[in-house]
């Protein structure tokens, strides 16, 4: 949620604790010295060994330590004595010897399957939420709430997590085992899902504190990693643009400064096939130096770099998320920018090869925000956070988008989140507020039109206000 959005809830609404809209108050970050849980050990005994000691002189006896391999998981270690033996003057050097198979469980090594290998497509899932308000006036809110989804319904609550910072962002890893959470200033936490109830931040770290405008993980493994993007919205080109971290498959995250490409006043980023991607971010119209283009065709085979340019927009745009087809030849982009005579646009681009082309464009709306499209790439949503509302568009007349629905009484509707395979693939789940309380609402677009699903209450109280969402692949 921007921070004009955050404005018009606390007006409207006459919440408490709504100083902390126009009177940010400072983050405060957990004190965790060492956040990262340890991971599972075992012990095993080990028979004993024999060494020689060379030396001049009687040998004394040597101890050493020898090292097995566990029953279970990883290896074990085990303990073995051996005797050191040497003639001459002097004393004998110390015996090493091996330990036999120890019993019990050993550590265990991660891989590149615990970040990428998702399991069924109609696992049980878990849905996280970033809570940006406390019951305190003028207190940022800095919770994460798990939400247990099964068989395409939000059952319940099953956690809830204080990752120390207001959350802007979330992002899960390929496998759904991490999740990285950004805050508003900068913060970065993973956190470990698999067990939903009880929810454990692994690292953390600290960015540049500047506005974030989303966060993306790259499907393909990279070694014992995969890549987080973050793109970050500023004036300034050395913060703002595109940063990247390793998440290992051990949760931890590890920054790549040299990654970093610099590009004003970015927004959203899509990844495309080939490990290519779109970033919506660059154009300054309003001060030097000027540029036009607003939207970029970037490399991610190395660090990021820009292949080509273009101007999609005349004056300002701004977006909470982008979305390309699954084969990178169209993507859709939303203008939420209040600023913008094109705002409320939706903007369809074809992509051939490093060209780019408007197809077309549906106007109309109060504000366009975000943009899912449907897994077989025929319809997307695009939320309406000034209409309350979500507006399905047809995308398969291969012209301009075509609004064929148009669903209300989603107040303040923004960030969405969607089940991408299985029996509910298209299934998407909007954090919505109105008079009745805060909700995640279902709204299901694989059909080829918009239809709401179920919704489940999260509560009527200040700090039940949802903002950042993200479901596991």
């Amino acid at each position: 949620m921007r921070s004009g959005s955050l404005l018009v809830w606390c007006a409207l609404l006459a919440l408490p604790g709504c100083t902390s809209c126009e009177d940010p108050q400072p983050i405060v970050v957990a004190d965790d010295p060492d956040p990262r849980p340890p991971l599972p050990t075992g012990e095993g005994e080990g028979d004993e060994g024999e060494g020689e000691g060379e030396g001049e002189g009687e040998g004394d006896v040597g101890e050493g330590e020898g090292e097995g391999e566990g029953e279970g998981e990883g290896e074990g270690e085990g303990e073995g004595e051996g005797e050191g033996e040497g003639e001459g003057e002097g004393e004998g050097d110390e015996g090493e010897g091996e330990g036999d198979v120890g019993e019990g469980e050993g550590e265990g090594a991660c891989d590149a399957t615990d970040l990428t290998v998702v399991g069924s497509d109609d696992k049980t899932r878990v849905l996280l939420l970033g809570m940006p308000f406390a019951t305190e006036a003028g207190t940022d809110g800095t919770f994460v709430r798990a939400l247990r989804v099964n068989d395409g319904v939000i059952e319940a609550q099953t956690d809830e997590l204080d990752v120390g910072f207001r959350v802007a962002r979330i992002a899960f890893s390929p496998s759904g085992r991490f999740a990285v959470v950004v805050g508003e200033d900068g913060d970065v936490a993973s956190v470990d899902v698999a067990n939903p109830a009880a929810l454990v931040i692994v690292d953390a770290l600290q960015l540049p504190a500047v506005g974030v405008g989303d966060v993306l993980i790259h499907p393909t493994p990279r070694g014992e990693s995969v890549l987080v993007y973050i793109v970050n919205a500023n004036v300034d080109a050395a913060t703002s643009g595109v940063s990247v971290l390793a998440l290992g498959c051990d949760g931890v995250l590890v920054p790549d400064d040299g990654a970093h490409l610099g590009l004003r006043l970015s927004s959203a980023l899509a990844f495309l096939p080939g490990d290519r991607a779109l970033l919506l971010g660059g154009q300054v119209t309003g001060f030097e130096p000027r540029d036009d283009d607003d939207l970029r065709l970037l490399s991610l085979a190395g660090n990021p770099t820009q292949i080509a340019a273009f101007d999609v927009v005349t004056d300002f745009v701004d977006s909470t998320s982008i979305a390309a087809a699954r084969d990178g030849s169209f993507a859709v982009i939303p203008n939420s920018s209040t600023f913008s005579a094109e705002g409320g646009d939706v903007v369809v681009v074809d992509i051939a090869g490093d060209v780019l082309s408007e197809r077309g464009r549906a106007t109309g709306a109060a504000t366009a925000n975000a943009a899912v499209i449907a897994p077989d790439d025929t319809v997307v949503a695009v939320s309406a956070s000034n209409d309350d509302a979500v507006l399905i568009f047809d995308l398969s007349g291969g012209g301009a988008p075509v609004l064929v629905t148009t669903l209300t009484n989603l107040g303040f509707a923004e960030q969405m989140a969607q089940i991408e395979r299985g029996a509910h693939a298209g299934r998407v789940f909007v954090p919505t507020l109105d008079d009745a309380g805060s909700f995640v609402h279902a709204v299901d677009i694989g059909g080829g039109t918009g239809v709401r699903g179920p919704s489940f209450a999260l509560g009527n109280d200040f700090e039940d206000i949802p903002e950042a969402i993200a479901i596991q692949p």
